[in-house]
């Protein structure tokens, strides 16, 4: 993922960064937990989807 300002902007791969209005982060759970967790660590807004338990796959 691409931040600014702690707003998701885009996503980088191993090529290129892909700027984007919007970002949809498809993924179960705890992956996607683990990520913004990663990238956004402090971010308020992400705080309740941080909180938010799950079972292991």
């Amino acid at each position: 993922m691409v931040t600014d300002a702690g707003e998701v902007t885009g996503v980088r791969t191993d090529d290129e960064t892909l700027v984007a209005d919007v970002v949809v982060l498809a993924s179960s759970i705890g992956p996607a937990q683990e990520l913004v967790r990663q990238q956004l660590s402090g971010e308020p807004s992400f705080d309740a989807f941080l909180s938010m338990e799950h079972s292991p796959s």
